[in-house]
């Protein structure tokens, strides 16, 4: 990704146009214009973020044990171990104290590609 980005902005700096950067590279041009406007830590920050985690699928039910007044991030990683959770106890740890200082995103259920296709949702 970095000399990705530095090549870009070489070749916008020697004239290129987004268009022939993109066949250039095979990307499509917002995803050259993205290169061209973020810094390389913000691209990295990014895919990082898109990057499933293992906790991901037990994010929801970690979220009603919490609310339901279950804060004990031990007892909560037994629960899910339970359940077919295979990653370390830490992330557990450090989802929990996420939600305790309630900075924790909230889990969003995504929808099937034919839902989010739809203009009405339908």
């Amino acid at each position: 990704m970095t000399e990705r980005h530095a090549e870009i902005h070489r070749l916008r700096e020697a004239t290129w146009t987004i268009s022939a950067i993109a066949r250039r590279f095979g990307l499509d041009r917002k995803t050259v214009r993205r290169y061209l406007t973020t810094d390389l830590e913000g691209l990295i920050a990014s895919a990082r973020d898109r990057r499933p985690r293992q906790l991901d699928p037990y994010r929801p039910y970690l979220q009603q044990r919490f609310a339901d007044g279950c804060t004990n991030a031990a007892q909560l990683y037994r629960e899910i171990h339970e359940h077919g959770y295979r990653g370390n106890h830490q992330a557990v740890r450090l989802y929990i104290s996420s939600m305790r200082s309630g900075t924790a995103a909230p889990s969003l259920p995504v929808p099937s590609p034919r839902h989010a296709r739809s203009p009405h949702g339908s």
